[in-house]
């Protein structure tokens, strides 16, 4: 959540990846400078100068990456929650947990059917939790295609929108991957 404030009238809107929203100016969606945005974990938003002598500044993505802000997001809140100590909701998460481990069935193999799963489901946190697993486990991209395409043919096209969150948080997964083997060489 942006604090009150953040997007004065008047300022630009440029959200990365929304270009629907690029280029609308403030006012156009904000009546009052005290609106608030509600921002999901997928995209951090701060004001920042355009053009800091006119005063202009504009709604941009910070320098995480939605995978990193998601990661901690996710840890931090789990924590959270297990700080309340309702044990019901603990030994959930202790159940959550146990599932993915090797059984019958290898972790790798739990891990796909939960991306399946999560694509049927409409959860994107739960596609990029289980994606993320899926890379570090060594599911190769052309195997992950493939199991996205079952969640397709099983949901249907109300996947599609969901398909595409996927796809990108592959490409993200695929960038990470890429940049610490560069940075290993180097």
């Amino acid at each position: 959540m942006l604090p009150a404030g953040s997007a004065k009238r008047g300022e630009s809107l440029v959200l990365g990846g929304f270009p629907c929203l690029r280029g609308v100016a403030a006012e156009e969606l904000l009546p009052t400078s005290a609106h608030k945005f509600t921002v999901c974990h997928k995209a951090a938003l701060a004001v920042v100068p355009v053009n800091p002598g006119e005063g202009k500044g504009c709604l941009a993505m910070s320098g995480e990456n939605r995978l990193e802000q998601f990661r901690a997001y996710r840890a931090r809140m789990n924590q959270r929650i297990s700080e309340l100590g309702h044990r019901e909701m603990n030994r959930f998460f202790a159940l959550d947990s146990a599932t993915y481990r090797d059984g019958a069935l290898d972790a790798r193999t739990k891990e796909l059917l939960g991306l399946v799963a999560s694509l049927v489901l409409r959860c994107n946190d739960c596609v990029d939790y289980h994606l993320d697993r899926c890379v570090e486990l060594g599911w190769s991209e052309s195997e992950l295609t493939d199991a996205m395409q079952v969640a397709l043919m099983v949901g249907g096209s109300i996947v599609i929108p969901h398909l595409r969150h996927a796809v990108e948080t592959l490409d993200l997964l695929r960038a990470e991957k890429e940049a610490e083997t560069a940075e290993r060489r180097s």
